[in-house]
């Protein structure tokens, strides 16, 4: 996203009739958006804003899904403790299941078309072969409930994940190491995003702050304090990683990274928005609300 972020931003409203979501991704081209929703996924058109598919997920409730890199597949995890994995061109087709968590799947993650890394409420996240159904690693060192991760841009076998033991930690796929525990935020961390090089990543928290931490210094190095102290539901670096998007309430703040200032809030959902992700080529954010609906903000 541009400076023109500075200027305002428009918006197009996605509505669904399937409830809160939780979560929205975009496929790896920018042709196609996902969202879950109770126990359904949504595939979106984002040049037409039609809806393309729907997904049953037999699941208490979705709380993370995922395209693949070729979008030939999605996966979905929630509170049944299981992500499972479905072929887009086939609705009806029997998921492939990932068992093995013992609490609620909280973010899913591709490696590449056959690996997906999930976290989870019981304190671990696991690296899944999906063909054959089994957990080739799995990482554990939280203290608490595991809620978010991400990758190193360009570099999957880094990734950071975020707890509710009020700790990140940095993690190689190749290893299988206790990964770097990065201490500073006050409460349960809901959301982690790397910034566009392998040296920084931001999290955002249960107390209404984000930060921006050095992995070098394994410190703070921003704060991002959101103007109502509402929790963070979400947070993501512009392509850039000029601007820091947080979700924060019933908005979207958007913060210059560097400075630490806020930029501008984007209003207009109803209620909390639970959800921001930005499109591959930076241009379009999209943020998803539990007020049913998805908002995609352009210049």
């Amino acid at each position: 996203m541009t400076s023109q972020l500075s200027l305002g931003l428009h918006s197009r409203v996605l509505k669904t009739p399937l409830g809160k979501i939780p979560k929205v991704d975009w496929s790896s081209d920018g042709r196609y958006i996902l969202s879950s929703a109770d126990d359904s996924l949504l595939v979106w058109d984002a040049n037409t804003y039609n809806k393309l598919a729907l997904f049953q997920v037999p699941s208490l409730w979705v709380m993370t899904c995922a395209f693949s890199p070729s979008a030939e597949t999605i996966a979905a995890g929630g509170l049944n403790n299981s992500c499972k994995v479905i072929p887009t061109d086939k609705p009806d087709a029997e998921p492939i299941d990932l068992v093995g968590h013992d609490g609620f799947i909280s973010s899913c993650k591709y490696v590449d078309e056959n690996r997906l890394l999930t976290s989870s409420g019981d304190r671990s996240c696991i690296l899944w072969d999906i063909q054959k159904r089994t957990s080739i690693t799995k990482f554990e060192g939280h203290l608490g409930d595991v809620m978010a991760l991400d990758f190193l841009p360009g570099n999957p076998n880094i990734f950071v994940s975020g707890g509710c033991d009020k700790t990140s930690r940095v993690w190689d796929l190749r290893t299988k190491s206790s990964g770097l525990t990065i201490f500073g935020n006050d409460s349960d961390i809901n959301s982690v995003s790397f910034f566009p090089s392998e040296t920084s990543f931001a999290t955002g928290a249960e107390d209404g702050k984000s930060k921006c931490f050095d992995i070098r210094a394994k410190t703070a190095i921003f704060e991002y304090p959101s103007e109502k102290s509402n929790p963070v539901s979400s947070v993501c670096f512009s392509k850039s990683g000029k601007f820091l998007i947080v979700a924060t309430g019933k908005v979207c703040e958007v913060w210059d990274s560097a400075s630490a200032k806020l930029v501008t809030s984007l209003s207009g959902h109803d209620n909390r928005v639970s959800s921001v992700t930005l499109n591959p080529d930076g241009t379009t954010l999209a943020s998803g609300s539990w007020d049913s609906t998805i908002r995609l903000w352009f210049p």
